[in-house]
């Protein structure tokens, strides 16, 4: 079939933002190629493990995740739809990440799913003790089992972490200084887990999720989130 062969740009109409989409991926169950890259096709996911989309969402993990083999920009912002996980477990259980090492060794950023049942976005400099964290609690428009949409925004001095709130048709959002200097990542951002020391086995339902380089207005920040919900 021809069809086989078409690359979609499942984005088309993404809402225009300051900052510069470069990679972008959709996993409803239309999708028939959950490696396709809609902002560079000659770009694709590698896969690592068990993934696919039957369900019209991907089941990621430590051991089956996604590898978007970009390394983050300076300013970045991350966006997505994804399903709220159950309170539980004792570590973060990450979702898109590029962090790695451990200690004052360790550096990059992660989105995940906090113990407690609240989102987050963690953000270490090289030469910090420890990691500075954002969390944001969740909506009453957003149960456990549903799937939500968010925002974060990491950049110079501080990160933020938005989640959509459909009854209000605004955000619930957190924010949090880092210290240090950030700069450009050196490993690859990961969809599923971080690089390394992966002590979550617990997985994360993900439909889309949309990397942008820059930031985005208040208003860009709800447009980009309505889009990605209601495409899901």
């Amino acid at each position: 079939m021809m069809a086989d062969f078409e690359k979609i740009n499942w984005f088309q109409d993404f809402p225009e933002t300051d900052g510069i989409p470069f990679a972008g991926y959709y996993w409803g169950a239309n999708s028939s190629d959950i490696t396709l890259n809609s902002f560079d096709s000659d770009k694709p996911l590698m896969v690592s493990g068990v993934v696919e989309n039957s369900q019209g969402f991907v089941t990621v993990s430590r051991d089956n995740y996604l590898n978007t083999q970009y390394k983050s920009p300076v300013a970045l912002t991350v966006a997505g739809v994804m399903r709220r996980a159950a309170a539980g477990g004792v570590v973060n259980t990450y979702a898109v990440a590029d962090f790695s090492g451990a200690g004052t060794n360790a550096h990059g950023f992660g989105i995940a799913a906090a113990p407690d049942g609240r989102f987050l976005v963690a953000l270490q400099n090289a030469g910090s003790s420890s990691p500075s964290y954002a969390y944001a609690s969740f909506p009453e428009s957003i149960k456990v089992g549903d799937f939500f949409a968010f925002t974060s925004f990491i950049r110079q001095g501080t990160i933020t972490i938005a989640i959509y709130d459909t009854a209000t048709g605004k955000y619930v959002s957190s924010a949090s200084a880092v210290p240090g200097n950030i700069a450009g990542g050196d490993k690859n951002i990961l969809i599923g887990c971080k690089t390394d020391n992966n002590n979550s086995a617990l997985s994360n339902d993900i439909k889309s999720l949309v990397l942008i380089n820059g930031s985005l207005t208040a208003d860009q920040h709800i447009a980009v989130q309505k889009y990605l919900l209601e495409m899901a």
